[in-house]
């Protein structure tokens, strides 16, 4: 087996594992305000940044399509009428910010402060469609208007500090993890290392003489 085949195997595996850690999210949750904070987001971010793009992407399509499908995976079932739940915005949110954040991100990773923001960006993704959204299946299906305190309230600042310290947990984990599941990245972050520590060692010889 060559390493492509390995890479497309290992690649489809973690996108499987991640639609499973978000389905297992949505039951991990603190009932707060209209919509409970989740460890969702976490998986979310985490998928993009382990990933990138296409893999974090193709976790959350994978969760969506089989919860539509009809197995009771998302935080109140499962099923096609389920895109008239007022909260499917959020998943429609994770979508699109596990995408952007993997995309930031990159494929081979980079520094704390750039996952950070990247996370910061997807969290911002999620709550702006998942708001709107909410705001619209309310108004104009469920025929329940919400003012605009309502919604900045209990559909966003609510659970907004939880997410924040989600997303710098995933900032802070997944440059080690990222070393350990992709080898390529792993020897490079060795050689890197070493070049670093070899380069300290003549500066220090320098300094001596």
């Amino acid at each position: 087996m060559n390493s492509k085949t390995q890479n497309n195997i290992r690649q489809a595996v973690l996108c499987a594992l991640f639609a499973a850690l978000i389905a297992v999210g949505a039951w991990i949750r603190i009932p707060v305000g209209t919509v409970p904070f989740t460890m969702q987001v976490f998986f979310v971010l985490f998928s993009g940044m382990l990933l990138g793009w296409r893999g974090g992407a193709v976790s959350v399509l994978l969760y969506i399509a089989v919860g539509l499908l009809g197995f009771p995976i998302f935080s109140k079932g499962g099923g096609i009428w389920y895109i008239f739940n007022p909260q499917f915005g959020y998943l429609i949110g994770f979508l699109f910010a596990s995408a952007l954040v993997g995309y930031l991100c990159g494929r081979k990773g980079v520094g704390f402060w750039r996952r950070t923001l990247a996370g910061l960006l997807g969290i911002a993704v999620i709550y702006l469609l998942g708001v709107i959204y909410y705001a619209l299946i309310c108004r104009f299906y469920l025929g329940e208007p919400k003012s605009l305190p309502f919604l900045l309230w209990y559909c966003f600042l609510i659970t907004l500090p939880g997410d924040i310290v989600s997303c710098l947990i995933c900032a802070s984990l997944a440059g080690r993890i990222r070393r350990a599941i992709y080898p390529d990245e792993r020897r490079e972050y060795l050689q890197k290392s070493e070049q670093k520590a070899s380069g300290q060692k003549e500066q220090d010889k320098k300094d001596l003489f």
